[in-house]
């Protein structure tokens, strides 16, 4: 054999393992997703996307070029990296862009200006985040979001945390929730659980000095808790103490 056909020879098998590996992977890829999406009961009401691929080491599945239209925000993401396990899933919204101007007109259409009437500080500040935002100055937030959901029998529990494109921590929070155990598992089904109690923490302190301005011009006091945690630099904490309350009902009533 002639060096040149046993180069040829070698590239040819090179080529041939490629094309195999490739579509392994492909079969291991849909295989993966088929059970995600069986698992969590995907239909394209919960999300579009691009593309999908499976991490290195096999533990959970990526997709790409995110969107969830059952939210009715004009949310967006890079890719999406969702993990389940029993009785838990985490989601991770890896280059998240929310338009909150456009969140609003579909969230509340032709009732924002009655709900912008009647907002009112500190009560509403979580309540209603998208007006918060807004009234904040704040067009378009980007970042990273962190999403695991824990439950076992009727008992859930949402845990939450963004981070801004630099990855400082800027929000976090703790939902205890029940959630009737004999209900299908979805992508969003906690957004049905009734909240018990829900705990915000602000470690960032622009955050803050945002809140602290809009309060000046609503001519609205600080609470000592507020004025402490930007005096101090310190995360600022808040709670609140529901009578099982729908998630969606407290965060978009």
């Amino acid at each position: 054999m002639s060096h040149r056909t046993f180069l040829w020879s070698g590239l040819i098998v090179c080529i041939s393992l490629l094309l195999l590996w490739l579509g392994a992977s492909q079969l291991t890829e849909r295989r993966v997703w088929r059970t995600y999406q069986r698992a969590l009961h995907l239909t394209p009401a919960d999300m579009t996307y691009r593309s999908v691929d499976v991490p290195i080491g096999g533990d959970g599945v990526l997709l790409y070029d995110v969107t969830f239209p059952r939210l009715g925000l004009a949310l967006k993401a890079d890719k999406v990296l969702l993990k389940r396990a029993d009785h838990q899933m985490m989601m991770t919204l890896y280059g998240a862009r929310l338009d909150v101007l456009s969140s609003l007109r579909q969230r509340y259409a032709d009732e924002l200006e009655s709900v912008l009437t009647a907002y009112a500080l500190p009560h509403d500040v979580f309540r209603h985040p998208l007006i918060t935002l807004a009234l904040m100055d704040v067009d378009e937030v980007s970042g990273e979001v962190r999403l695991g959901f824990i439950q076992k029998g009727e008992q859930a529990q949402l845990q939450m945390e963004f981070r801004d494109q630099e990855g400082t921590p800027v929000l976090r929070g703790i939902m205890d929730m029940v959630l009737p155990s004999y209900q299908e598992p979805s992508l969003f089904g906690f957004l049905r659980g009734h909240v018990s109690g829900i705990t915000f923490i602000v470690p960032d302190g622009r955050v803050l000095e945002r809140y602290r301005r809009l309060a000046q011009q609503m001519n609205i006091p600080l609470s000592e808790e507020v004025r402490q945690a930007i005096r101090t630099h310190v995360p600022f904490q808040m709670t609140y103490f529901l009578n099982k309350t729908p998630l969606m009902d407290f965060v978009f009533p």
